[in-house]
């Protein structure tokens, strides 16, 4: 049976899916990835995928581009004669689904978040969720990454109930991101680490505000340290002539960007994401809890179910950079031993709740099931 996964980076297949390709390697599949050719398609080379390089602008508005993807969408397919489709991100849910139903080839969902277009009300965003209608009621199976997108999806009529199945985000490779010790604090100012896209909507300014609050305060004792990309074709983004203002602040790192997220994480002694996207589960705190490490973000969907309150972290107001400002000093100025505590309930959460073998399980037997179905 071949399988053909499709997102609109390949550095997200690498990235989060490794191990689920490994996974259908090993029980027989063949596996075809349908990406943007980038440094990381040799990675995926090497586990044994074949890879077919696909142009996808993930933030066109162009009506002549988006049918010119469509119908290279249908090229491929037709030409690649898969069995099954699992997509990723927005315009391949969106798009590839179409063309795959046009195929009657069968087709797994994933919904990692919603996205800023559905946090504004505006033309663009009222488009978004008609596509989504359209298209996502073709789709044989929808996996959601939190319950309020799943609810909003069957509410608003856009799947069935029994077209939608929860996983717990992404999960994390318990393994690969082995707990580590809380750095030692003696001598040592407190690190606070947001690895994240640089955008506006994953609160990264609101970090910055809430930081220089503390520090004019007189509280000095700490370091902020951003690890992601600037991404300039991005109307969110934050320009990188603002990231270098930002960096020469006393306590602001930008760490540029980096394929070992787990040393960053390791260094740190608290990883923060303020963020007001509307995120599935966002990875890089599931990869903190793998690891060990408290955690302060929003009340958004996903983001907080991540979070413990008073246990292994803190939940914050989306847009409140005060609020983040008196979470973040409640959190230096904790007992070394109260992080400590913290540190193990976020590493039990990600055993318990987040690892990635439940949501791999869950690819295979749906995969299973609709094989032995048709």
């Amino acid at each position: 049976m071949k399988v053909t996964l499709i997102a609109n980076t390949t550095w997200y297949i690498y990235n989060f899916r490794e191990n689920l390709i490994k996974s259908l390697l090993e029980n027989n599949y063949i596996v075809t990835v349908i990406a943007p050719s980038d440094k990381y398609t040799v990675k995926l080379e090497n586990l044994g995928v074949k890879l077919t390089n696909i142009n996808i602008d993930s933030k066109s508005k162009n009506i002549l581009k988006e049918i010119q993807l469509i119908f290279n969408f249908y090229k491929l397919l037709k030409k690649e004669n898969t069995d099954i489709i699992l997509n990723f991100t927005a315009k391949p849910n969106i798009y590839a689904t179409i063309v795959a139903y046009i195929l009657n080839i069968s087709i797994i969902n994933n919904i990692a978040g919603l996205g800023i277009g559905f946090v504004k009300n505006n033309f663009t965003s009222l488009v978004l969720k008609k596509l989504y209608k359209f298209s996502q009621k073709k789709a044989d199976i929808l996996f959601f990454q939190n319950n309020i997108d799943q609810d909003l999806f069957i509410q608003k009529r856009i799947i069935s109930k029994n077209k939608a199945l929860l996983l717990p985000g992404s999960g994390v490779d318990l393994i690969k991101f082995k707990q580590s010790p809380l750095p030692n604090l003696h001598g040592e100012k407190f690190t606070f680490l947001l690895v994240a896209r640089m955008l506006y909507s994953k609160g990264v300014e609101d970090l910055i505000k809430a930081s220089s609050m503390l520090y004019n305060s007189g509280i000095k004792n700490f370091r902020i340290q951003l690890l992601g990309m600037c991404d300039s074709s991005n109307i969110d983004s934050i320009p990188m002539i603002v990231m270098t203002k930002w960096s020469k602040l006393e306590f602001v790192d930008y760490l540029g960007v980096s394929d070992n997220v787990y040393e960053h994480i390791k260094k740190s002694h608290c990883v923060i994401l303020p963020t007001y996207y509307r995120e599935g589960t966002p990875k890089s705190l599931l990869e903190a809890l793998s690891v060990g490490r408290p955690i302060i973000t929003t009340n958004m969907p996903g983001c907080k179910d991540t979070v413990l309150e008073n246990k292994n972290g803190y939940l914050v107001r989306p847009n409140a950079p005060e609020n983040l400002a008196q979470t973040m000093k409640i959190m230096i100025n904790s007992d070394v031993k109260v992080l400590e505590n913290m540190c193990k309930e976020s590493r039990k959460l990600a055993e318990n709740r987040f690892d990635e073998t439940i949501i791999i399980n869950t690819y295979i037997n749906t995969i299973k099931k609709i094989q032995n179905d048709k």
